[in-house]
């Protein structure tokens, strides 16, 4: 199922949000304290090349925390940008940056990290409409809260449903059992 692979990205990735962070902290704190003594020391005649080795180790330290801040805020934007485009049929990108007050471009690279993480399934950016499409997607769902179909059959009547899975918010035919466009959880339309 969709939902499991995206909660199997997400555990992913937050186990390596906790051992990024351990490891950045403990390198940057133990190697921190050595460079400054070292700095302090360097008139007495404290090896250069331990210096640099603790400082290059600091360095990185540094770097795996800030790598682990950044997964961190994709999976809270991921949170928000899978609610804001549950609720917008078309999936506009322009209308997902609009509301979370990013740039184009910035909700563009956020997505596309996201689809290439494993949180967007079976998803790709549009590039001529600047939409996010899924798969299997035709068209976007009409604003309407009932729709017409073809020759002339009687109205189905759609209702707004919060998938339990992720938080995004869909629309399912009353009375149906049907799958949250974004993490694939059964969502029932009652």
């Amino acid at each position: 199922m969709a939902n499991n692979s995206i909660q199997a990205a997400i555990s992913k990735d937050k186990i390596k949000i906790v051992f990024q962070s351990i490891i950045g902290w403990a390198l940057a704190i133990m190697f921190g304290l050595m460079s400054l003594v070292g700095l302090t020391q360097i008139e007495e005649g404290i090896d250069v090349a331990v210096l640099i080795f603790c400082l290059a180790l600091t360095i990185y330290g540094v770097s795996l925390i800030k790598k682990a801040k950044k997964r961190k805020n994709l999976i809270r934007l991921f949170k928000t940008y899978s609610a804001r485009l549950a609720s917008d049929p078309t999936k506009s990108i322009d209308l997902l940056a609009t509301s979370t007050g990013v740039t184009v471009d910035v909700a563009k690279k956020n997505i596309t990290e996201m689809i290439n993480r494993g949180y967007f399934t079976n998803a790709y950016i549009d590039l001529n409409r600047n939409c996010l499409v899924f798969a299997g997607e035709t068209q976007p769902v009409q604003q309407a809260n009932t729709m017409k179909t073809p020759n002339n059959q009687p109205q189905q009547e759609y209702i707004t449903v919060t998938c339990g899975g992720c938080g995004a918010t869909n629309k399912v035919i009353k009375g149906t059992v049907g799958e949250c466009e974004y993490c694939g959880t059964q969502i029932s339309g009652k």
